[in-house]
């Protein structure tokens, strides 16, 4: 990961300080779900989810626990159950929209499974 993008519900799209590698080369710790405690994000599960039963969760959502200047949410984007992708915002106005944008592409890999699972059926 070098590139870390976080979405603003005013300016859009905005390139975040890439705060988890940072962490990682610090520290040496490979474990993605250690270094985003570490950071002092919680599992959001209450608050946001999306399940499948193919993808899994493929939209989790992090809430920052403590005061900091890092982002207020990370989110955890696997819409294909492969390549994790982290998104941030900074407030929760960021976060809807994030979701907004996010959620669609989720839908799409769902349906296109369905799709496939269907067509394979049939032959």
């Amino acid at each position: 990961m070098s590139e870390l993008w976080g979405y603003d519900f005013k300016k859009g799209w905005i390139e975040e300080n890439n705060f988890i590698d940072e962490y990682i080369e610090i520290n040496h710790e490979s474990d993605l779900s250690i270094v985003i405690s570490s950071l002092g994000y919680r599992d959001g599960f209450g608050t946001y989810q999306v399940n499948d039963s193919v993808l899994g969760n493929p939209i989790q959502l992090y809430e920052l626990s403590k005061d900091s200047t890092l982002p207020k949410y990370i989110v955890e984007f696997c819409p294909t159950g492969s390549d994790i992708t982290y998104f941030t915002a900074r407030n929760i106005p960021s976060l809807i929209e994030l979701l907004n944008k996010l959620s669609p592409l989720v839908q799409t890999a769902i349906v296109c499974n369905q799709i496939d699972d269907e067509y394979n059926n049939k032959v």
